[in-house]
């Protein structure tokens, strides 16, 4: 049996304001997980939980000489204009079995589902042939969990948008707003910018995909981010070292049908 452990860092706010959920957890290329820490960032917002959860890797990860094990971590933004508060979930990895992503996913969900959200986005990667990505310009693909709706069609009016009409998404990226339309009735969107075969096959994020996955957002979601966090200015050589996901090696053919 898979045991899930909270720890409430902070206490949330009485009253939530139409609250939304941003959630990217470590996948082939990292440029969603990525792109919700420059979110979180730039917007300031607040770690209220730590998730420890036994089918996460056997592995510690250390900072600053402190041993952790691996963590999923949910952050909570006010919105000052009282428009709309963000829960952003993101992680040190996935789980490690398909019955433990399905496990970790409906924790999500019903927390989520507790606190009134009534939409989830989840970031990911598509991955093409580099010849694919024109003048560094990374398209997006949609995906959501109701077949027509308000968060589609504005959606697909931001620039390089395009539904995703086939395909598979693996992992809890895929499966937590899928599962919370299925249990508790909320809306999902899936949103994935292009991202290069070669980059992700070397186990390297990619900053041009991060770039349009936090921009997408921006637009979509009228965020007060100024440009630092939108990553139009290059990393320090200490902040690259820090934000560098671990290395992980793919097949070719593997990432042929990869779309995380």
């Amino acid at each position: 049996m898979y045991g899930i452990t909270e720890k409430t860092l902070k206490k949330l706010p009485k009253n939530l304001n139409n609250p939304i959920c941003i959630q990217s957890l470590p996948d082939i290329s990292n440029v969603g997980t990525e792109a919700v820490k420059k979110l979180t960032e730039g917007l300031k917002a607040k770690k209220i939980m730590e998730l420890g959860f036994h089918d996460l890797p056997p592995i510690i990860i250390i900072n600053d000489g402190i041993a952790h094990l691996p963590k999923i971590h949910i952050h909570f933004w006010k919105d000052p204009q009282n428009k709309r508060d963000i829960f952003f979930v993101s992680g040190d990895d996935q789980p490690m079995t398909s019955r433990g992503i399905y496990t970790i996913s409906h924790h999500i969900a019903k927390f989520m589902s507790k606190n009134g959200v009534k939409l989830i986005v989840t970031l990911g990667a598509y991955i093409v042939e580099p010849s694919a990505i024109k003048n560094n310009s990374n398209k997006i693909y949609i995906a959501t969990t109701h077949k027509e709706n308000e968060h589609l069609k504005k959606l697909l009016n931001l620039p390089n948008a395009k539904p995703m009409t086939e395909g598979e998404i693996l992992g809890a990226n895929g499966i937590v707003p899928t599962l919370a339309k299925q249990e508790f009735d909320i809306e999902g969107a899936i949103i994935l910018s292009e991202t290069s075969a070669q980059l992700a096959s070397m186990g390297n994020s990619d900053p041009q995909a991060v770039k349009t996955l936090v921009e997408t957002l921006t637009k979509y979601l009228n965020l007060p981010l100024d440009g630092t966090h939108k990553g139009n200015q290059k990393p320090t050589k200490k902040q690259a070292a820090e934000e560098k996901p671990p290395k992980r090696e793919y097949q070719e053919e593997e990432l042929k049908s990869y779309i995380c």
